[in-house]
């Protein structure tokens, strides 16, 4: 069959065969074009505009996130748990700290004031960068403005 069409091409006169080249040509660089160029380069834009998309929400998540004062934008100065201990100190609430895991701390403490107790938690995820994973207390039964923290773990930021 190649042949067949090889000899038949050959009849064809010069300029015929010029035009036939030229055709397959072009029918061969608009099969290319809008077969395989054109549609690879919509599918490459189209997944740059969603990355860039992903990115900003990313970006928006985080500033919420931390406006939140769900997570820490600040290094430790030093170890969080000498850090922990100096700031209830200062604070004047008496606990006992333990190590869970790597990254998480556990604070109990009983008959603390609850004033005392909410500004130091508010000093130690704001200026600190402390991060609250779980928190769970009960009223005192010896006056209205004392609790009894039964746990409070903190998480601690590693990398950054």
């Amino acid at each position: 069959m190649i042949k067949h069409t090889r000899d038949k091409f050959r009849q064809k006169s010069l300029h015929e065969q010029r035009f036939i080249i030229v055709l397959c040509a072009c029918t061969l660089s608009l099969f290319f074009w809008f077969g395989l160029y054109h549609p690879l380069g919509q599918a490459i834009a189209t997944l740059q505009t969603r990355c860039e998309r992903l990115q900003r929400e990313t970006v928006w998540l985080s500033e919420q996130v931390s406006a939140a004062g769900l997570l820490p934008d600040k290094k430790l100065s030093g170890k969080p748990d000498e850090l922990i201990r100096s700031s209830l100190k200062k604070a004047g609430v008496f606990a006992t700290i333990q190590q869970v895991n790597a990254s998480e701390l556990e604070i109990t403490a009983s008959n603390v004031s609850i004033e005392r107790f909410m500004q130091w938690l508010e000093e130690a995820q704001l200026k600190h960068g402390l991060r609250v994973v779980a928190v769970e207390f009960h009223a005192s039964k010896q006056s209205s403005g004392i609790i009894t923290l039964t746990r409070l773990t903190i998480g601690v930021k590693k990398n950054g």
